[in-house]
Formats: structure tokens, C-alpha cells, sequence
């Protein structure tokens, strides 16, 4: 049975800066219930957008990148189905919109995988201070490349990555699908995410994470991160003051064998 659309309820919660980025952003916290007032997805996300775009010129053409974030005003909605679940994000009047499209492989209940199937954004391009001398203004489509399996996990567990995750988005030609061969491009730069989809606890908090793949790779540790940086701060500070003193033991031997 299909569970009608609400407005989903968001709040803002502060998150360290883990990694380069807006260091002024908060991460926020999104929530998409169904009609009964259940929760059918609970994420927070940092994300920085960069849209490369073609500007006119008198010899040729020139490419610049705007890149901005998800401002603290923005507005959220959603929709929750049995298999599919979307989140959509709104601002700057409607001119900017964004939506993360959810998905499950269900087979059983106990092998149930939801991830994101897409992402897609509407923007508006205008010839003022954001896009000068921008070639295409006017409205914009773009998606994500067709068969991604995006921040996957089973069911009644979490989603979490704290390093930063590039996806391109490419413009959607007339019949539907994506044109990877655009010259003008999007990527959304995804970090400090963490996101539940499908069976939620009734408190509304994450269950157990699946870490991504980066942060494997480098030993990302959400609690860890600031202990280290103090650690090797601490560190450099020792080495330097360890190769101050044998710079000044070294003087003064050379002084004292000039003297004699």
C-alpha cells in the first residue's frame, strides 16, 4: 500500500568541518514522513554544488565555474512509497531545487537494499552577478548518470560517509535521458552524510552506519578526527622544538671552539 506525500520537517544541527569545504556551512538534518506521521527517510548532508557553464567572448568561448552551497533557508518535501522514497530540497525562491530519488532491490524483508538511484536539480541561469556573460541563461535540467547505486545500505541500517563524494550531473535531453557529452556541467561534492532510508526506529534515529568506501580507505574517524589533528599538532610542535635545541647545542659548541 502506497503512503501518501508530506512536507517533510527540517531542523539544522551543527557538525565539525572534517574535511575542505565551507568551513561557515552547518550540516542539516532532513526528515520525509508519510501521512500517519511515520518516517520513511532521515538523512543530514553538507554539499557544495559547482555549475561550469560557457560565457561569451570575442575570440572564444571561456568556461567558468559557480559554486555555491545549500543555504540554511532552504525548504524540504518528500514522498514515501513501499519502494521508492524521494527527498526534495528547494531555494532562492524556487530557482534552485534538488531531489534525491531512493530505491530498494527488495527481494525479501530481510534482504531489503535501499540506495539513491538519482539525484536531479532544476536551476534557473540569469545574465546577473552569479552567471555573467553566461551563453545558455534560462532554465536547467540535470541528473546523475543512469544505473549509480548512491549511499546504499540495508534495510534498518544507516548510511555514512564522512569524506567528500563527487557526483556529475549532465543535462536530460528531450526524451529522457542524459547527455554525457554536455559542455556544461554540474557536480555536487556529498559530505558528512548520513542518511536511513525505508524502516526507521520510532525515535527517528540512525541504526547501525555502513561506512563508504573512502572512509575505509583512509581511516576516516567521525570521533577521531579532532584527537589526531591535536595529536600531529602536538607532534610538530615537539619535532620543533627538539631541532631548536640542537640547532642552538651546535652553535654553541662552534662558539666555544672558536674562542679556544
Amino acid at each position: 500500500m502506497k503512503r501518501a506525500a508530506v512536507v517533510a520537517l527540517i531542523t539544522v544541527i551543527s557538525l565539525s568541518s572534517l574535511i575542505d569545504g565551507d568551513d561557515t556551512q552547518e550540516a542539516k538534518i532532513f526528515r520525509v514522513s508519510d501521512a500517519d506521521g511515520q518516517p520513511c527517510l532521515i538523512a543530514t548532508l553538507r554539499a557544495s554544488i559547482a555549475v561550469r557553464y560557457r560565457t561569451l567572448g570575442l575570440d572564444r568561448t571561456r568556461f567558468l565555474t559557480n559554486t555555491f552551497y545549500i543555504p540554511d533557508d532552504v525548504e524540504s518535501s518528500g514522498q514515501c512509497y513501499h519502494d521508492n522514497v524521494t527527498l526534495q530540497l528547494s531555494w532562492a525562491e524556487g530557482n534552485y531545487s534538488m531531489a534525491f530519488i531512493f530505491k530498494s532491490n527488495e527481494t525479501d524483508a530481510l534482504n531489503t537494499v535501499w540506495y539513491a538511484s538519482a539525484i536531479e536539480m532544476t536551476f534557473v541561469t540569469g545574465n546577473g552577478t552569479e552567471y555573467p556573460r553566461i551563453v545558455r541563461a534560462g532554465p536547467h535540467s540535470v541528473r546523475s548518470e543512469e544505473g549509480q547505486s548512491l549511499m546504499a545500505a540495508p534495510s534498518n541500517f544507516s548510511y555514512q560517509c564522512v569524506s567528500q563524494e563527487n557526483v556529475d550531473l549532465f543535462e536530460i535531453l528531450a526524451n529522457g535521458t542524459v547527455d554525457q557529452t554536455s559542455v556544461d556541467a554540474v557536480r555536487i561534492g556529498l559530505y558528512e552524510v548520513k542518511v536511513q532510508v525505508g524502516s526507521l526506529r520510532s525515535n527517528s534515529t540512525f541504526g547501525t552506519a555502513v561506512r563508504c568506501l573512502r572512509d575505509l580507505s583512509f581511516g576516516v574517524n567521525h570521533q577521531h578526527v579532532v584527537t589526531v589533528a591535536i595529536a600531529a599538532g602536538l607532534a610538530s610542535v615537539i619535532l620543533i622544538i627538539v631541532i631548536g635545541h640542537a640547532i642552538l647545542k651546535t652553535r654553541s659548541k662552534l662558539r666555544y671552539t672558536t674562542m679556544e
